[in-house]
């Protein structure tokens, strides 16, 4: 990419993951036919964009995979996040945890207790 495409750096990740509607798309469509170094760029993230597909594919289709990766990225003692009684807010009612306070778990991960 050169200086005079500094403009397009941003939506060129967005173009490629098609995140890119309308008059921008078009307008990133008629600069990567115009432009080696953008259209080099744009190769070069397509592999990372394919790898990303795969990667969601599977772990839509693999539970064990599924709670490793949200292990990795939601660690068990952030997927609890304390409210009611554990914050001291007077008036909040509700079954509480182990520790007498209430525990909401963030949807689609297990239980970590």
């Amino acid at each position: 990419m050169t200086k005079g495409c500094a403009r397009w750096r941003d939506d060129l990740a967005a173009f490629v993951l098609g995140a890119l509607d309308g008059e921008d798309r078009v307008a990133m469509k008629l600069h990567l036919a115009a432009c080696p170094a953008c259209r080099a760029a744009y190769q070069e993230l397509v592999p990372v964009r394919d790898w990303l597909t795969r990667t969601r594919r599977h772990l839509a289709a693999c539970r064990e995979c599924r709670a490793y990766y949200e292990d990795l990225v939601y660690p068990p003692l952030a997927r609890q996040v304390p409210t009611g009684r554990a914050l001291g807010i007077p008036g909040v009612q509700g079954g509480g945890d182990a520790a007498g306070g209430d525990v909401v778990h963030v949807p689609g991960n297990a239980d970590p207790r």
